[in-house]
């Protein structure tokens, strides 16, 4: 098989993810989608909980030290910058499905990559969500 990537975007609730994966297993090639923050905590080195939070575009300021003392920077920016390089490295390395993280913009200049975007009705999104984090609906009145 050619060397192919595939970005999935997709609006929360959609299914995506899950679409993602069945693509991925399908194709029998490489899926990746939180486990990306992985990947950078494992390269930079410092706790996941910070990256999580860095990774939802929070601020999050990270001290280091270096041999003039404790230097600080923001952490958000080391994320992301590092999430690209991953995400290129992947895609470099071999055929994928790559869930969300802008990985089509990452990606938007390589000939071999198929960007898809999933979408659903929204009440259709709220009963996935519902159903995945074990969420009834309260009946009113009687």
């Amino acid at each position: 098989m050619k060397h192919i990537v595939i970005t999935v975007g997709c609006e929360y609730g959609s299914g995506g993810p899950e679409i993602g994966k069945a693509l991925a297993e399908s194709f029998g090639i490489e899926y990746y989608d939180r486990d990306l923050v992985d990947k950078v905590v494992e390269k930079l080195g410092i706790e996941r909980s910070l990256v999580e939070k860095a990774d939802t575009g929070a601020s999050v300021k990270h001290s280091f030290d270096t041999k003039f003392g404790p230097k600080y920077a923001n952490l958000t920016n080391v994320v992301i910058s590092n999430q690209f390089d991953v995400i290129e490295g992947l895609a470099e390395k071999s055929s994928c499905v790559i869930i969300g993280r802008c990985s089509d913009y990452i990606l938007k200049d390589r000939n071999d990559c198929l960007n898809i975007f999933i979408y659903a009705p929204f009440e259709e999104r709220v009963k996935t969500i519902m159903e995945q984090q074990n969420v009834s609906k309260k009946n009113g009145g009687g």
